[in-house]
């Protein structure tokens, strides 16, 4: 199979003519993300970071496989290339191929978690990209050619399996010098997605505002930020019944708790990130995240709650 990365393009190319043809093509880390998040269905638990297809029943592992485009494909181009060599029969060439084809799969998604775990530990590290590249999936030496493709000339890759073109995908969408969008894991579904500048670490809003709920629970950070929340609050709610005649006054009051809520939020999201990314090296302590919470409050209300007793 020959294949070329180009425009922000995996191509898989024809070359039996004097010029190539574009068989199929997809977004540069597609095949990657599809492979990733098929096969992560089949594991034991989602805990486990490793794949036992050979213990299910080869009439299942069939249907798995088939229903797998990339990984389908390569199971049938080896089950054709044993037909006649050593094998006596389609029956036995299908259960050699099936073996062959599981244990590349399992073997393969068991390099794409440690490529995703190696990524991110370099990126947790802020560590430059170009001087920690995972030692998995970097390109080694590939038979290669040049093409002449719109023109303009272009590198074509030859591949024999399916760890190689896997290999070629990860390694463009991450570790070339031209990747754009990065292909990773969302920490909250375990799901393979595309990153962005919007969204470069959870594959999507949802998965975001679930994770950022779940850590608050376990936050010590947040649950500060809530009771002062909260105190501050209902502390506003009785000023209203006292300072009827005061709008102005009031207004002002309230725009300072809305001023103080969303630094207060910004700040207790960025320590919890810290707190369970375990990033940072001295973690603020919870009574000094609290004591920095009150005097940023006490700034921006001490001209207006001097004389409120409500307070006091």
């Amino acid at each position: 199979m020959n294949i070329a990365f180009y425009d922000g393009m995996l191509l898989q190319l024809g070359l039996s003519t004097s010029s190539p043809t574009i068989v199929s093509k997809q977004g540069i880390g597609t095949a990657t993300i599809n492979f990733y998040n098929y096969f992560s269905r089949y594991r034991s638990s989602p805990k486990e970071e490793s794949l036992n297809l050979l213990s299910r029943p080869d009439k299942e592992v069939l249907e798995i496989i088939s229903e797998q485009s990339l990984a389908n494909q390569f199971f049938l181009d080896y089950a054709s290339s044993r037909q006649g060599i050593s094998v006596k029969n389609q029956q036995n060439a299908t259960k050699e191929a099936l073996t062959y084809t599981c244990n590349l799969i399992q073997s393969v998604f068991s390099d794409l978690n440690a490529a995703f775990s190696e990524r991110s530990n370099v990126n947790k590290a802020n560590t430059p990209q170009s001087n920690n590249l995972p030692n998995l999936f970097k390109v080694d030496k590939f038979a290669a050619s040049f093409v002449l493709l719109d023109n303009k000339i272009v590198l074509v890759y030859t591949v024999n399996s399916l760890c190689e073109y896997l290999k070629l995908d990860f390694y463009h969408a991450n570790l070339s010098p031209d990747s754009v969008k990065h292909v990773s894991i969302c920490p909250y579904c375990g799901k393979a997605f595309r990153m962005s500048q919007r969204n470069n670490l959870y594959c999507s809003k949802a998965c975001k505002d679930k994770s950022i709920r779940a850590n608050n629970k376990k936050s010590p950070y947040y649950s500060k930020y809530r009771y002062l929340q909260q105190y501050h609050n209902r502390q506003l709610n009785r000023l209203r019944s006292k300072m009827a005649d005061s709008l102005p006054e009031m207004q002002q009051l309230q725009n300072a708790y809305d001023t103080w809520n969303e630094w207060a939020r910004t700040e207790y999201e960025q320590a919890t990130r810290d707190y369970n990314l375990g990033q940072q090296k001295e973690q603020e302590s919870v009574e000094d995240f609290s004591e920095r919470l009150k005097r940023k409050w006490k700034t921006l209300t001490e001209k207006y709650l001097r004389d409120k007793t409500v307070y006091k």
